[in-house]
This record gives C-alpha cells, sequence and structure tokens, in this order.
C-alpha cells in the first residue's frame, strides 16, 4: 500500500464530519487574538505578560523534543546543549560583534543546527570511505589550525591550549560519534553526555567568560520579546500540526513504531531521523535564545544545566506526549507549578516533583489524554496520531 493512499495523521476518522475542525480552528484564531491583545489590557511590562511569554517559550521547547521524542521516537536527554549554544552565541556576538537583535536571535537558532549538523550529517554519507575522507578533512584543519595559533598566538580564539585542544578533540569525536544509529536509553544517554562534555569546555573557556557567565544586552523590550515568542509558539504549532496530517508525518511515525519495518518498507529512515533532529536544534535555538534575551545573563551553569531536560520532558509528558496540543498544555501547567506553587511554597522542584509523580500514576497519557476521554472523541490537535502503515512508500 502507498503511504500517500493512507489516512492522514492526525486527521478525524472516516465517519466524522468535514466541518468538524471549523469550530477548533475560530477558537484557536481567537485565543491568538486575545494574546496579542494581552499587553495591552494588562501593560507591557506587567506579571501576566512575563508569565505568558514564559509559556510560550517552554511550549516551543516542549515542541522540539516532542517532535523527536514523541513523535519520532527519539529519546533525548541532552536537549539543554542547544539551549545553553544558544544562549552562549548571542552573548559572544553581542559583546564582540556589537550585532543587532534580528542578526543574533537567527544566530541563536543557526549554531545549535551547526552543531546538530556535525553530530548526524557524517551519517548521511553511505559510504564509510566518504566518510573517513570527512573526518581526514576535519583533523587535518584541526592540525592546520594548531599550527597557525603557534605562529600566530592572537589567533587563538579559545584562549589556552587545554580548552582549544579539548574543544578540537570533542568536535572530532562529535563528527565521528553515530549519534543517530543509536535507539531507546543509548541515545537518551549519548546526548547527556554530549551536552556534559560540550558544558566542561564551555566551563573553562576565557573567550565565553571562563565559567563566570556573560551578560546579554540585546536592547530589546519585553514587549517585543513577547510577540516574538508568541508568534514562534504558534508558527511552530501550525507547522507540526500540518505536518503530522502529511505523508511525512504518516513515515515519521512509522519510522517510530518499528525502524527495521518503515526500512523494509522503502522509508530512508536515516533522512527523516536526521531531520527531525536538526529541525528541533533549531527550534531549541530559536525558543532559547528569547529566553536568555529576557534573563540578560548565561553561565555554563544555567545554560547547560540538566534542569533543562527535565523541564522540556515534564512539558511535553504532562500534556501529552505524542500530541500536538500537549506541549502547550504543559507549558501552561509547568509554568503554573514552576513560577506561582513554587515560588509560593518555596519548593518549587518538590511541587515539580510530586506533580510528575502524580500525573505519571493518574494520567499516564498527560492532560491530554484526560480532555480526550471527557471529550469522548480526539480532537484534532490532542490526539494521538493514527498507527501508521509501515508497508508503503516514502514519496
Amino acid at each position: 500500500m502507498d503511504i500517500s493512499s493512507s489516512p492522514a495523521i492526525g486527521s478525524p476518522p472516516a465517519t466524522t464530519s468535514l466541518a468538524r475542525p471549523a469550530p477548533r480552528l475560530i477558537a484557536a484564531l481567537a485565543l491568538l487574538a486575545a494574546l496579542t491583545l494581552v499587553p495591552i489590557a494588562t501593560g507591557a511590562d506587567s506579571y501576566v505578560v512575563h508569565l505568558l511569554m514564559s509559556v510560550f517559550i517552554f511550549a516551543t521547547l516542549g515542541h522540539a523534543w516532542n517532535l523527536m521524542a514523541g513523535f519520532g521516537g527519539m529519546l533525548s536527554f541532552g536537549q539543554q546543549v542547544f539551549i545553553g549554544l544558544a544562549g552562549f552565541s548571542e552573548a559572544i556576538l553581542i559583546y564582540y560583534a556589537a550585532a543587532p537583535m534580528a542578526a543574533v536571535w537567527i544566530f541563536a537558532g543557526l549554531v545549535p543546527l551547526a552543531f546538530a549538523m556535525l553530530l548526524v550529517v557524517p551519517m548521511g554519507f553511505k559510504r564509510p570511505v566518504r566518510r573517513s575522507w570527512a573526518l581526514g578533512a576535519a583533523l587535518c584543519l584541526a592540525v592546520g589550525y594548531e599550527i597557525a595559533v603557534t605562529l600566530r598566538p592572537e589567533l587563538d580564539l579559545f584562549g589556552d591550549a587545554f580548552t582549544r585542544r579539548a574543544s578540537l578533540l570533542l568536535f572530532l569525536f562529535l563528527g565521528a560519534l553515530p549519534l543517530l544509529r543509536l535507539r531507546g536509553a543509548h541515545f537518551a544517554i549519548a546526548t547527556w553526555l554530549i551536552a556534559e562534555s560540550v558544558a566542561t569546555i564551555f566551563n573553562g573557556w576565557p573567550l565565553a567568560g571562563a565559567g563566570g557567565g556573560m551578560q546579554i544586552n540585546a536592547g530589546v523590550d519585553v514587549l517585543t520579546l513577547y510577540y516574538l515568542a508568541l508568534g514562534l509558539a504558534a508558527a511552530v504549532t501550525l507547522g507540526i500540526f500540518l505536518s503530522m496530517r502529511s505523508t511525512y508525518g504518516l513515515a515519521l511515525m512509522a519510522v517510530r513504531d518499528d525502524e527495521e519495518a518503515a526500512e523494509s518498507s522503502g522509508i530512508d529512515v536515516m533522512r527523516i531521523k536526521t531531520a527531525i533532529f536538526l529541525i528541533s536544534a533549531f527550534v531549541t535555538g530559536l525558543a532559547a535564545g528569547l529566553y536568555f534575551m529576557d534573563a540578560m545573563i548565561i553561565t555554563p551553569a544555567s545554560g547547560f544545566s540538566i534542569s533543562w531536560a527535565s523541564y522540556v520532558v515534564f512539558v511535553a509528558v504532562a500534556g501529552g506526549m505524542g500530541t500536538v496540543s500537549g506541549p502547550l498544555i504543559g507549558a501552561v501547567l509547568f509554568v503554573i507549578v514552576d513560577r506561582i506553587l513554587g515560588q509560593m511554597s518555596g519548593q518549587g522542584q518538590l511541587v515539580l516533583g510530586l506533580i510528575s509523580i502524580a500525573l505519571m500514576l493518574f494520567l499516564p497519557q498527560g492532560l491530554a489524554g484526560l480532555l480526550e476521554r471527557r471529550g469522548g472523541h480526539r480532537p484534532a490537535l490532542t490526539r494521538s496520531p493514527q498507527q501508521p502503515s509501515t508497508s508503503g512508500e516514502a514519496q
């Protein structure tokens, strides 16, 4: 069976009226319009605006992780590497180049994207000889850089020999690491170790503050950040919603459920996993860029903290893993728990942990699953996609 002839992922059952999505679309547009008016009603620098901006940012971070883990089956505990790289890339570009805000924000997405390409693109080479050539060329560049800084020390961007050599060896190792060949717990542990390794480099890198952190003075007001965060969250939500209703989304779900069956049916598994990994890195970088513009400071401890991994997992799982609306719902819950209940009790991490345990015990499918059961059907934005057929071919 050709995949293109299968029902679109996330589409209503055949017995559902085609007019049914209209009320949901109207409700979504009304909510979006209301959110654009919130700063006018409450004031541009009000506490509500800050809370909603946090919701948008964490919803986008949750979307990026959910795209990999919930829809693609790539369970990652290393999203903090993209978050830290995004924040430090902003700080470095502002401090050393005085770049404008627009360029800084885009750069915050491109640097994690480039790092993700370093992790996965070598695996796109189907012949080991070609991969060896790529690694050989990278080794030659590293040796050439060592020679250059020996002759001209002022060319050294790392500040000291240890940080320079550790960084170059790390990047060479990452370029040879078959990350997307790993699955399940092995992939999760590998992503976490990568994040910890990069954090170690930044802890001693003089260009990035040598562990003391850097300020991020982007010269942007809260109102601009609010609308950028809202627009990013809306665009990512719409993009994932449309993708999961397409042939590509069906192929992605087939890869998640059974890679061998998907590959035997003609789906290019590595190409799909690579694309999802790169998109997730770029989206994570953009969301993290907005977060650190608001925070105005970043340190290795705050940028590469393992807490980021727990936050994005909570947002996606609490809301509903493998659903489009799950990260949106989870982000609202996370901000309520972390920013409101946590501050009131003074034990934000404890409250978050207790709620996580309660959700796992009583709502294993997340809040989206609860809404699904109460509604008596699966709404397009909260239902898990239909089980894909793996007998078709990727288009």
